[in-house]
């Protein structure tokens, strides 16, 4: 089944090893490809080291490893100099854009470990590059959760996706809903929880430079028939039914939610924001865009594979404002959202 993923631009996050108090993290592994003989930049190779050096200048503990390679044309003596040359021109463009040259470590290896067969033009091509590997320590502490129902605080199983802007994880829970892991000290994390007949929901836990243990619950609300769920982080474009991008993470975790509950039919909410106003007509474009904003997310989970007999949406114009007198932009955001029910 397809399944939407975060946006990354460059870069997966993968993890190598945890220490008591530091976890170092592969951030990155980047393939910069030369043209023949050359050791100079091409502008592609330019535009990805430069985006690379904007995601990572920040990044505590930076560790960065250049290995070049040459493909099997000429004689290996002299492309092991053309490899070496080729890792001098990444790490100068590196340091350029910002890097610490002490993070940088440069190696050679000429020919020697193609990954392409050298018989084709396009295998000689893969073989022409610099991986670029970046790793982070990150300072680390301990973190003891609970998920539990919000009903009677009984402990669930559930999963839990653990993430911050350069850092990301998932762990399942005990039976009881307990687990206890590893988080980053200096940066907020969310923590997502997701459990079979509970509708999901996120903590925000702070950063502590003191690298101090801490302890989270998350009480989640049962899926029953009849309740409801706003979809807190779903963002359009105004006055349009088009959804930024930064609605994304939201909408995957709407996706694992229905994935996970494979027997769940919902029902799709759309409301809008029109203060201080008697309820609008159903053929009002402010009533329209209610049931299209509704919609769009409808077309979303079938696009990924929810079956649309599981699915119906329903438009509420501003009949159902929470802030009928909405005054504040937080009200008006409240008023203008979408909800899923369960049928």
């Amino acid at each position: 089944m397809p399944r939407l993923l975060l946006p990354f631009l460059l870069c997966l996050f993968v993890f190598t090893g945890t220490a008591q108090n530091t976890q170092r993290t592969q951030y990155c592994d980047l393939p910069v490809y030369f043209d023949f003989g050359a050791d100079s930049l091409t502008a592609n190779a330019r535009d990805r080291l430069q985006q690379l050096a904007i995601d990572i200048v920040e990044l505590p503990g930076l560790d960065i490893r250049l290995t070049a390679h040459t493909d099997a044309v000429g004689g290996s003596g002299a492309n092991l100099a053309l490899s070496k040359r080729r890792a001098q021109a990444v790490s100068e463009f590196l340091t350029a854009a910002g890097i610490p040259d002490s993070t940088l470590q440069q190696v050679g290896r000429g020919e020697a470990a193609p990954v392409a067969n050298n018989d084709t033009p396009e295998g000689r091509q893969q073989n022409r590059r610099v991986e670029v590997q970046v790793y982070s320590t990150v300072p680390m502490r301990a973190l003891t959760g609970q998920i539990s129902s919000q009903t009677d605080s009984a402990g669930v199983p559930a999963t839990v996706l653990l993430s911050t802007d350069s850092w990301r994880d998932s762990l399942k829970t005990d039976t009881t809903g307990q687990f206890t892991t590893l988080i980053p000290a200096l940066q907020p994390v969310r923590l997502d929880a997701f459990a079979k007949g509970f509708f999901f929901d996120t903590k925000i836990l702070a950063p502590d430079a003191s690298a101090a243990d801490v302890e989270a619950t998350l009480p989640l609300p049962p899926a029953d028939a009849g309740a409801k769920l706003p979809v807190k982080r779903l963002h359009f474009v105004g006055d349009q039914a088009v959804l930024l991008r930064k609605s994304l993470p939201e909408l995957d975790r709407l996706l694992r939610f229905m994935e996970l509950n494979a027997d769940l039919e919902i029902i799709i909410h759309g409301h809008v924001n029109v203060p201080n106003s008697p309820p609008i007509s159903p053929s009002s474009a402010s009533f329209k865009l209610s049931e299209d904003r509704a919609k769009r997310i409808y077309e979303f989970l079938t696009d990924h594979g929810i079956d649309a007999a599981r699915l119906s949406w329903k438009a509420h114009g501003n009949w159902e404002m929470r802030y009928p007198r909405a005054r504040s932009e937080g009200q008006q955001a409240a008023n203008r959202r979408v909800e899923i029910e369960v049928r």
